[in-house]
């Protein structure tokens, strides 16, 4: 099943880049692109930005939800969240790279650009892929295994508001500071939305740190730190007994 959801991860690499090459190609959607980039760059993009890292996440988030039915039968821990969708995710990221070296070799050659292409490409982009559906991956699991044994709240209806799910309410509020959660909290859906945003989010200040520039010096930098305490905490929750555990999956 992890060779399967990272070939499923390298399949997606094509729904993104025909999306990528229909908009870069569309005369209509850059003509509307250039007036909006002419009336505020900055917000034109973050935009951007955004909408490429919704792109992705997205892409890589339905080929772990294309292994379909069979999946249940393998993912019986919190942690396999984290498994399949790192695998999924390299997968993406390796073949992304493959097609990137592919253009910088036909357009620079074996030239040292191509060489600094290659290097950030095979070590940060790689390892960010991985960590963003990472993360992703673990409050996935988590939802699917940890509400079905929550405490009964007060309400057992779901009172998760859009606005809940824009300051990621049960994430901050239960999953990171490892609090039970509780029926009145919302539904596993709630808490997928959440961490699709949240994988959405991380990898946005990622595309960010790279674009921008702040008195002419790069934020790439900045990239490091991000990577470094993404990985600590994946890390982490293999060593949780409640994350290894084996749960019995009954998927509605």
């Amino acid at each position: 099943m992890v060779i399967k959801a990272f070939l499923c991860g390298m399949l997606g690499v094509i729904p993104f880049f025909g999306i990528q090459f229909m908009l870069e190609h569309s005369p209509n959607l850059l003509s509307i692109w250039g007036v909006f980039a002419q009336k505020s760059f900055l917000l034109s993009t973050l935009l951007l930005t955004f909408c490429l890292a919704t792109l992705e996440e997205g892409v890589k988030y339905f080929s772990v939800l294309g292994l379909g039915k069979k999946l249940d039968k393998y993912f019986d821990q919190i942690v396999d969240g984290i498994v399949y969708c790192v695998s999924a995710a390299l997968g993406f990221a390796f073949m992304e790279n493959v097609l990137y070296f592919g253009h910088a070799l036909l357009f620079v050659g074996i030239s040292a650009q191509f060489w600094e292409v290659f290097m950030f490409r095979s070590f940060g982009t790689m390892l960010g892929h991985a960590i963003f559906s990472g993360i992703f991956g673990f409050f996935w699991g988590y939802a699917l295994f940890s509400f079905r044994h929550a405490a009964q709240g007060t309400a057992h209806m779901s009172r998760h508001t859009f606005w809940d799910t824009l300051r990621f309410r049960i994430i901050f509020e239960r999953v990171l500071p490892d609090k039970p959660l509780k029926r009145s909290d919302g539904t596993e859906r709630d808490l997928i939305r959440e961490a699709f945003l949240f994988a959405v989010v991380l990898h946005l200040i990622f595309n960010l740190l790279l674009t921008f520039q702040v008195f002419g010096r790069a934020l790439t930098p900045f990239i490091v730190p991000i990577l470094i305490v993404g990985f600590l905490y994946l890390s982490h929750q293999f060593a949780v007994k409640r994350n290894t555990q084996i749960w019995t999956p009954e998927r509605t």
